[in-house]
This record gives structure tokens, sequence and C-alpha cells, in this order.
């Protein structure tokens, strides 16, 4: 037996630039969830978590925070809310 057989992708991060588009991309074209957003002002960026969820979404945000990990393929949004256009597209991990 294949000792990853039971391995699943969990999670994944991407980077945007606009997330109104995004979440409409996501939600509207690909059918996902907003299961989650965390702000992070003070460091200038926000996560979005989206998904296809397994069972109704707690209400509680410690439970939230908790089920949000369990659930399987997992996609998580970071916008950076600082401007990077004066770097060039390989020292931000995107395409500009």
């Amino acid at each position: 037996m294949n000792p990853t057989s039971d391995f699943i992708l969990n999670q994944t991060m991407l980077r945007i630039t606009d997330p109104k588009q995004s979440l409409a991309f996501y939600q509207d074209v690909l059918g996902m969830t907003l299961l989650d957003q965390f702000d992070f002002p003070e460091m200038s960026f926000t996560l979005y978590f989206m998904g296809y969820p397994s069972s109704e979404i707690p209400t509680d945000p410690a439970e939230r925070a908790k089920w949000i990990f369990e659930q399987t393929g997992l996609l998580e949004l970071t916008h950076n809310s600082v401007s990077y256009t004066h770097l060039r597209a390989h020292e931000t991990g995107r395409n500009l």
C-alpha cells in the first residue's frame, strides 16, 4: 500500500489584486462559497477562504476557524493592499 494514498490536497493560496472581481469569479463561475474573511489591516492584507462546504458553516468565529481548516480543497485568496507595481513579477510571485 502506498503510504500517501489517504493524503488529500487541503489548501492552496493564490495572490489576488482585485478582491471583488476574484470573489465574483470563484463564487459565480466555480460555485465556491466564501467560508470566511480575515482582515489584517496592520499588515495590509486580507485572506479570503473559499471552498465547497461539506456541512453547515459554524456561526461561532472560533468554531468556524477550526472547521475551515478541516475542509478539503480549501482555496486561500490573499490580497495585499499595498502596491507592488514598482517590483518585477518574479519578486512578488505573480504576474503584474
